[in-house]
């Protein structure tokens, strides 16, 4: 995903804009939203051992799409958003959440289709063994159970650029501005989306097991991009059941123009390299689950370890360095929470650490047109979250390419 940003004559208009005033993309312009649920964007199989008897199951890949209700605009920026769910199936998770109805997708997904954008809420694929006996065990199931979900997501894009080429565009996509947008478990998935461009990235220390093979192998588990098969027979088509991935509207894009992360981590930062998408970072400083910079981590469930990741701090000190987020530090974006963050963040444009200290600055020192004090919690992140719709609409409105 090799992308040259480059800025136009819009940052001219974005340096003025207050975000006071009734502007798409920043403000609720729309006061109802049309949700299309269940839409099929692709199938897929599930998650089976290596070694073990019997075939996967064949799984369809579906989304919620929302849209604001009445809209004439034909071609509008996209959001694919993530759940999180510890890659485990609701409860088995052990989570309240863990879904595409999540509460906090649902917010965001309404609040982002009322100031204009659509959102695909996206479904992927679930499943890995957190309570196999070793580490090593619990890395494998862990980076094999995100690269479906990188798999899926890329799948999930090119079928709204296949839409778009074959179908009259009936989404009505600007397929030009793509964000991947992810929570928690989403968010590892967004990073990853938007930072593996080749296969031997993946070929790394943590990744190679015991005997000496990576955890990932494209003959078994597919292409990155999930556009080839795996366990592929000598002779033709494998078939069905006999393999664990199948192609997905070949011949379209991957490509997206920006990376929103909410609570997630990075599996290496050696994957993060120049023309990466821009990328936006939430992050609690003290989240057990999730490094803030840099730790192992564990089950939720037993605390057993798993694999070192780096997290928000890091991933946005690296693609700061790296001049992918060169296109929102021009922007010059001044709301109250950015200012806030800017307090907290070394200055490693867009990072916003989420923690008390945020929200006390935010209101002593910061001013947000739609003002109020937060709570902090569920309610202040989803407002903190909106920031990323300001950053999102500077980034996407300034030609991408």
């Amino acid at each position: 995903m090799k992308k040259i940003l480059t800025l136009v004559t819009v940052l001219c208009f974005m340096a003025s804009v207050s975000f006071a005033q009734s502007t798409r993309y920043v403000d609720e312009v729309f006061t109802n939203v049309t949700v299309t649920s269940n839409v099929p964007y692709g199938q897929n199989f599930t998650v089976l051992t290596v070694g073990t008897t019997g075939h996967p199951a064949k799984q369809p890949l579906v989304m919620d799409f929302y849209e604001p209700t009445g809209d004439t605009e034909a071609e509008r920026p996209l959001v694919v958003l993530l759940h999180t769910g510890n890659f485990l199936p609701n409860p088995q998770n052990g989570s309240t959440t863990g879904t595409m109805r999540d509460s906090f997708v649902v917010e965001v997904a309404t609040r982002l289709a009322k100031t204009g954008y659509v959102v695909a809420v996206a479904d992927y694929r679930l499943g890995w063994n957190p309570l196999a006996a070793s580490q090593e065990a619990r890395a494998e199931g862990l980076i094999q159970a995100a690269y479906r979900g990188i798999q899926d997501t890329r799948t999930c894009i090119r079928y709204f650029k296949k839409d778009y080429s074959l179908n009259n565009n009936s989404f009505g996509v600007d397929t030009s501005r793509i964000t991947v947008f992810g929570q928690g478990t989403g968010g590892y998935i967004s990073l990853g989306a938007a930072t593996i461009d080749t296969y031997n990235e993946l070929v790394i220390g943590k990744f190679i097991n015991s005997s000496g093979f990576p955890m990932i192998i494209q003959g078994i588990h597919g292409d990155i991009y999930g556009t080839n098969y795996g366990i592929v027979p000598m002779l033709g088509t494998p078939l069905d059941g006999d393999t664990l991935s199948i192609p997905n509207h070949v011949g379209y894009s991957s490509d997206f123009q920006l990376c929103v992360n909410v609570g997630g981590a990075l599996g290496d930062t050696s994957w993060l390299t120049a023309g990466d998408p821009a990328m936006i970072s939430f992050q609690t400083i003290k989240d057990p689950f999730a490094p803030y910079k840099e730790n192992i981590l564990i089950v939720p469930t037993t605390g057993d370890l798993i694999v070192e990741v780096q997290g928000s701090y890091l991933v946005q000190q690296k693609a700061n360095a790296l001049g992918n987020n060169d296109v929102m530090k021009s922007a010059w974006i001044q709301d109250g929470y950015t200012t806030a963050a800017n307090m907290l963040n070394d200055g490693h444009e867009g990072l916003f650490p989420i923690s008390y200290q945020l929200k006390r600055i935010r209101e002593n020192k910061a001013h947000l047109g739609n003002g109020g004090n937060l709570l902090i919690g569920h309610k202040f992140l989803i407002q903190v979250v909106q920031l990323a719709h300001q950053q999102a609409f500077v980034t996407l409105t300034l030609s991408i390419v």
